[in-house]
């Protein structure tokens, strides 16, 4: 698993819309197909609920499972994401995901780990900040079973987390957001030039 400084690396690093993915990955313990298939009409801010497309590959059934949002970041990012083309919220494939995250690794020296990671860290990283397991499984993963959860998603993790340190990941710049000390000093200039 990643710790929690290289998640925030991967999310401060990655070009948009793949920070936004890797984040919503992370956060909501998704797999990347998972995130692929979401649509603006399933996010549902009124409600504070996000519904996630899950195919049974055993069965062919198409369920449903939805995470609630916490904190107002993860609001605002998904507020952004909400305005896609043709209703998805991501117009990219899985090699293209995948590629942006080899990309990442590489230029900043982070483990090799794969995109179904994410998934696998958020849970260790809930547990390392004193969720339980029952919890995790309720309001995340939606294991049928406790025992599939225990077995495979649960590493150790090498590092104290806090219930504070789960949501400082979320990238505080959005796309066309440009805080350059060059960009703050021509809002500052504006801002002496007009006396605002």
């Amino acid at each position: 698993v990643y710790r929690l400084s290289e998640v925030e690396n991967i999310l401060q690093h990655a070009e948009s819309p793949y920070r936004e993915f890797f984040a919503i990955q992370y956060l909501h313990c998704r797999r990347p197909g998972e995130v692929l298939l979401l649509e603006s009409s399933d996010v549902r801010l009124e409600d504070d609920l996000v519904w996630y497309h899950i195919l049974k590959q055993q069965r062919g059934e198409d369920n449903r499972e939805y995470v609630k949002l916490r904190s107002d970041e993860e609001r605002e990012l998904l507020k952004e994401l909400t305005h896609g083309e043709g209703g998805k919220l991501f117009d990219v494939t899985l090699n293209e995901v995948r590629e942006e995250l080899r990309r990442v690794q590489q230029e900043h020296s982070l483990p090799k780990l794969k995109l179904k990671d994410f998934r696998h860290t958020r849970v260790s990283h809930l547990k390392a900040a004193g969720w339980s397991d029952v919890k995790i499984r309720d309001e995340y993963t939606k294991h049928k079973h406790l025992s599939t959860l225990q077995d495979k998603y649960m590493s150790y993790v090498p590092e104290k987390i806090t219930e504070g340190n789960l949501w400082r990941v979320i990238p505080g710049e959005t796309k066309g957001s440009d805080s350059s000390p060059e960009a703050k000093a021509g809002i500052a200039d504006v801002v002496e030039e007009y006396g605002l």
